[in-house]
């Protein structure tokens, strides 16, 4: 009777999650996480590096559920690389990445697995080609925050499955016209803790038919356009903190205000005065929360607590 070693050997099936450690060494570890395995790298200062344990992770028979890259230099990611990986996952900290890809296509070999891409506190996100994440069919997160990238110069690409988008803290001032148009299924998009003093409706998909949650909170914003709510149905969620509006404006809100479960306007200056008289007779959000900064009988009042009488022009 063949033996269990002699057995494994033959069907070239592994008995762990991660690849030995002497495989994988001395850039990066691997741990295992319930019934997922996590591969960290770092101190990376060029590809070489990673090509090496991911290369010999495939080689050897394993997969990989996550990877992390952290506290490294890289030029770019070779775009094939990660092929046979089946990693769905993958995080940047700490890092420097000029590029995403050597070539037009990122992640190459990942199109139906990776579903989650996040880079916290990276350097040179600003010279990445958003376009070359195209072909990633499953990809449903982008998260990237502390990061300086100080604007969104070119639109993403029609990402099928992407419900949910961070930029924050990056510091953007100038977002591109169709920067997120094309991401049909988006349900959350957080764009806070950032500099942005313009928007317009056409960065944004049309119709936003999943878009359920907006957080624009601690901008630059003084007002928003006429119809930055237009054909968004199942909007419920708008953060505002720490803007720079002082007024509710009828002509902006109305129509989206009924429909929203929390609207948050806290930290703005906002003048209680008949500009936002509108607001006492109709449903109000769930959650309604700012304050009164001006006239000063009504500094500190909440908006929601208001009464028609008390405000005047």
């Amino acid at each position: 009777m063949l033996s269990l070693s002699l057995l494994i050997a033959i069907s070239g099936v592994v008995t762990g999650l991660c690849p030995p450690q002497d495989l994988i060494s001395p850039f990066c570890v691997c741990r295992e996480i319930f019934s997922d395995s996590m591969m960290v790298c770092s101190n990376l200062n060029n590809a070489d590096n990673l090509i090496g344990p991911i290369r010999s992770t495939v080689a050897n028979g394993y997969t990989l559920f996550s990877l992390e890259i952290s506290n490294s230099s890289l030029l770019y990611i070779p775009h094939n690389l990660f092929s046979g990986t089946g990693i769905q996952y993958i995080r940047l900290d700490n890092s420097q990445l000029m590029s995403l890809s050597d070539t037009e296509v990122a992640f190459e070999g990942l199109e139906d697995t990776l579903v989650e891409l996040r880079a916290t506190a990276s350097q040179y996100v600003s010279s990445w080609d958003w376009q070359q994440l195209k072909n990633l069919k499953q990809l449903k997160l982008i998260d990237v925050h502390h990061i300086v990238m100080g604007s969104i110069s070119e639109p993403f690409p029609p990402l099928p499955e992407l419900t949910a988008l961070g930029i924050s803290d990056a510091e953007i001032e100038d977002v591109a016209y169709y920067a997120f148009a094309d991401l049909k299924k988006l349900k959350f998009l957080v764009l806070k803790n950032n500099g942005i003093r313009h928007l317009t409706r056409n960065m944004f998909p049309y119709p936003a038919n999943d878009l359920v949650s907006l957080d624009l909170s601690n901008n630059e914003l003084e007002t928003l356009p006429k119809d930055i709510f237009k054909a968004m149905p199942k909007l419920e969620i708008v953060f505002l903190d720490n803007n720079r509006f002082t007024t509710v404006s009828e002509d902006i809100f109305k129509e989206q205000f009924q429909r929203l479960q929390l609207f948050s306007l806290i930290g703005n200056d906002i003048i209680c005065d008949c500009r936002i008289r509108w607001t006492i007779d109709i449903r109000t959000p769930h959650d309604y929360d700012g304050k009164c900064a001006e006239p000063q009988s009504l500094n500190e009042r909440y908006l929601s607590s208001l009464g028609e009488h008390e405000l005047y022009c």
